[in-house]
């Protein structure tokens, strides 16, 4: 197999020697970094940018000037009209930093003007440490300050510095470094393409996240986080940070290609080879390059592989294009599970499997334009997930939700955010993320029952395809959810004990303990089944119910609780449709209940008033449960 990127890495290096990347004393900060002088550089197009002169400044391929700052009020003042600031992008030269190790930000006026790639991360302590040693130079502009803090930080890195920043600097090495294996030059990464410290800055850029995902050449994802791991066969592998953060779900879904970057310390390629589909011919070849630059000293590449170098230190580094069936973490955990003998965690390994291919899933789904839902999948992925901003939580997914042009404010508190969007929302998006969460806010005073909570919801996992049965579907603050759709009064008890059976397997695969199973029987169309005793309504008139403990009024139960002949219940509720789904195999040993196509509902109660509350999301697995009348319906 050719690379030929190795062979423009060699002719770089040259380049990097007659740059003297070791600058003598004698050598000027202006002659390595972009000079505040200039406020724009003009090139032809994104495919023949030119860098002479001394700006980081690119325009656009349009005839809009590039300007490093907000919208003037001197403008302002003339249209007579305060409008929201803009700002250009900001893009990192990679091959700037990896030959001279000092940060040169390019600003662009549309980030569809360059091949970028976008990074996909988590921010670590040791990322916020290097950023402010970074931010701590003296500066005219934000990009003046960071190439000079990104350069005295290359050139006073020891083995004996501040370890955290240290580390970090090494991260960011390789983000850059892999950026040019690909063939590329430029790559955008939050925390420092976005001057974290203006907050109207990131305001602005929040909600544009969906178009640089969905623009940019390619997306490289890091598991790790902005960790290196000790070993492939480690926590860090096995359970990635990047899947606990509510950015990454977005991340994930929206671009047109996901690669996968993984570093480890030392020489990790023999254990890589393990869980890589790598020809004969590609084993044996090595590439060993000499680079003595201020960020790195050699690297050697083998296998598709990197062994990075730098005082002393070796990482290995790779990049995969993980599909839904290959996933180095899951592979590397169940190789674990199997050497060790250990299948206490099986259950776990294959819920994240599932979870894997249901984000897969929804790639392809944000590639064919299946946009309600891309949302769903991403408003049942995110409730597990976490932020450091709490209204991140639902801005994290704003694209997701088709809601790029929404206005973003970070002074309102999640509760304020979160129901802000889903005012937002068109018709057939709201009806689609109805039904992601096991509970409800039922006690809130918004009227948002019938909504998730986003924020610490229990996921309704495990359900796919949604074929959405709501019309005419809008929420409001000072009514509730309004929709055009079916429902069925029914009453519902704890299912048989053959059922119960599989409650325990039910649980771990949908990572929720508080599920129950339960029985139900309509009582409009038979109003005498709501006072009869339930062993004697005949079994073919009855549906298996998935439920939430929490929608009954109870308190977790462990499964001996449940199964207990004394652990009963017995109530009449209101289910409103949300529509029909498929299921994964949810039940042991009830086959003709796995291959139906199950009914997501919301299980309500009546007020005073008429109107119903959500009391949680119900899965019935029966599509033919509920009447064929449509109704207008309130959930408050």
């Amino acid at each position: 197999m050719n690379y030929p990127w190795i062979e423009v890495l060699k002719r770089w290096t040259p380049f990097a020697k007659e740059a003297d990347c070791r600058a003598p004393a004698t050598t000027t900060l202006g002659d390595i970094l972009p000079s505040s002088g200039d406020s724009t550089e003009h090139a032809p197009s994104s495919s023949n940018l030119s860098f002479e002169g001394s700006s980081g400044m690119v325009s656009s391929s349009k005839t809009t000037t590039v300007k490093d700052s907000p919208q003037s009020r001197s403008d302002q003042a003339l249209s007579g009209v305060e409008t929201p600031p803009k700002y250009p992008w900001r893009v990192v030269d990679a091959r700037a930093f990896v030959y001279t190790g000092a940060i040169r930000l390019v600003l662009v006026e549309d980030i569809c003007d360059l091949d970028v790639v976008a990074i996909s991360y988590t921010w670590s302590d040791d990322m916020k440490k290097w950023r402010e040693s970074i931010c701590n130079q003296e500066g005219r502009t934000y990009e003046e300050k960071i190439g000079r803090g990104s350069r005295h930080l290359s050139t006073s890195i020891t083995a004996s510095s501040d370890q955290s920043i240290a580390r970090a600097h090494l991260f960011f090495t390789i983000v850059a470094f892999l950026v040019l294996t690909r063939g590329k030059k430029f790559f955008w990464m939050d925390i420092i393409c976005i001057n974290q410290d203006k907050m109207q800055e990131k305001e602005f850029f929040v909600p544009q996240m969906g178009n640089l995902y969905r623009n940019t050449s390619e997306t490289h994802a890091y598991p790790l986080g902005a960790e290196i791991a000790t070993s492939i066969f480690s926590d860090q592998v096995y359970f990635p940070i990047w899947e606990t953060r509510a950015w990454t779900v977005q991340e994930q879904i929206v671009p047109n290609r996901l690669l996968f970057c993984y570093a480890f310390h030392g020489d990790a390629i023999d254990d890589i080879k393990k869980f890589s589909h790598i020809s004969d011919a590609d084993s044996d070849k090595e590439d060993v390059i000499h680079m003595q630059t201020l960020v790195l000293d050699k690297y050697k590449h083998v296998s598709g592989m990197f062994l990075l170098e730098k005082l002393g230190h070796a990482v290995t580094c790779c990049v995969r294009e993980e599909l839904p069936l290959s996933n180095l973490s899951i592979d590397a955990y169940m190789h674990h599970l199997e050497i060790h003998g250990d299948w206490s965690q099986l259950h776990t390994s294959i819920r994240r499997s599932s979870k894997h291919k249901v984000m897969c899933s929804a790639r392809t789904s944000s590639k064919e334009k299946h946009a309600p839902e891309v949302a769903r999948i991403s408003l049942v992925t995110i409730g597990e997930r976490k932020s450091l901003w709490p209204q991140d939580m639902i801005y994290s997914v704003l694209a997701a939700l088709g809601l790029e042009k929404f206005k973003v404010t970070y002074d309102i508190g999640f509760e304020e955010a979160r129901l802000r969007v889903f005012e937002a929302l068109d018709s057939k998006m709201l009806a689609h993320i109805l039904g992601t969460d096991w509970g409800s806010n039922r006690d809130s005073g918004n009227n948002d029952s019938a909504l998730p909570r986003v924020a610490a919801s229990s996921p309704t996992d495990g359900m796919y395809y949604l074929k959405s049965a709501v019309l005419h579907c809008k929420y409001t603050r000072s009514i509730g959810t309004q929709m055009h759709c079916r429902q069925e009064r029914l009453r519902i008890w704890k299912a048989r004990p053959d059922i119960l059976q599989g409650l325990c397997v039910l649980r771990h695969l949908l990572g929720n303990g508080r599920i129950l199973l339960m029985q139900g029987t309509s009582v409009f169309d038979t109003p005498d089944f709501a006072s009869i005793p339930v062993a004697t309504i005949p079994p073919h008139m009855t549906k298996v119910i998935i439920i939430d403990m929490s929608a009954l009024g109870l308190d977790t139960k462990k499964d001996d609780d449940v199964l207990d002949e004394n652990f009963g219940i017995d109530k009449i509720f209101e289910f409103v449709e949300i529509g029909e789904c498929q299921t994964t195999a949810l039940l042991v040993d009830q086959m003709e209940l796995n291959n139906k196509t199950s009914l997501l509902t919301l299980c309500c109660e009546r007020t005073a008033s008429g109107n119903l509350v959500n009391r949680g999301t119900a899965l019935i697995l029966d599509a033919s449960a509920l009447s064929t009348a449509y109704s207008h319906v309130i959930v408050q």
